[in-house]
């Protein structure tokens, strides 16, 4: 079955998900496309935030500037300051026209679930090179973004590429907190029920409910493929 469009490739978030997990930790299915509904909104709720001020400035186009405002004022003050060196070093690179300094990231261990990531490569404009393969690929953001933004509203290609990270972030944040929960179980299988707690108590309580709705969704559909 093809993946739905308005959501991140289940690939790419497993990918993320995998790098603060341990090697012999599992993922349902339908963990995964659980956390594949909550990134989706949360794409949405940045967005939407980030629109009042562009609009706000009677702009046109959403700026990192306007994301960075976005994730301020919603209380996602963790992300605030590595966005805000990611986008300094982004400039950078673009000032000087080069590519970034590639640092090797860290193996599978527990790693700060806020680190965004900023010392892997970065997609950089109109240079030639691969998106790195522990983000979300930005078509597939820009699509969610559009989704809840007026027409003839712009979005900058910096823009995108900070929430890129800032959805890298986030994937990480709530797997690790997902992760205590069936460490402190004794299992080796993270379940949307881990998904939901680690949610509902890292203060994400607007997302609880349309979760909780969609996957009693996804069992009632799995229970009829298998009892068909």
């Amino acid at each position: 079955m093809q993946e739905p469009i308005h959501y991140v490739p289940l690939a790419n978030l497993t990918r993320i998900m995998r790098q603060i997990l341990p090697e012999n930790t599992r993922i349902s299915e339908d963990a995964k496309q659980t956390l594949q509904v909550c990134v989706s909104a949360f794409i949405r709720f940045l967005t939407n935030k980030a629109k009042e001020r562009c609009q706000q400035d009677c702009r046109v186009t959403i700026t990192p500037e306007d994301i960075l405002w976005a994730g301020k004022n919603l209380g996602f003050n963790d992300y605030v300051e590595p966005l805000t060196i990611f986008l300094s070093r982004l400039r950078d690179v673009e000032d000087f026209n080069i590519l970034p300094v590639v640092i090797p990231a860290t193996q599978n261990q527990d790693v700060d679930p806020t680190n965004t990531g900023i010392n892997e490569e970065q997609p950089i404009p109109h240079v030639a090179m691969r998106e790195p393969i522990h983000y979300v690929p930005l078509a597939n953001l820009t699509r969610i973004m559009r989704q809840i933004l007026p027409e003839n509203t712009r979005i900058s290609e910096d823009a995108k590429q900070t929430l890129q990270v800032s959805v890298s972030a986030f994937i990480r944040f709530l797997t690790s907190k997902a992760k205590e929960r069936c460490q402190q179980d004794c299992r080796v299988t993270i379940t949307p029920e881990d998904m939901l707690w680690a949610v509902r108590n890292l203060g994400f309580n607007d997302f609880v409910e349309p979760l909780t709705i969609f996957l009693s969704r996804l069992r009632d559909v799995e229970g009829e493929h298998y009892s068909a």
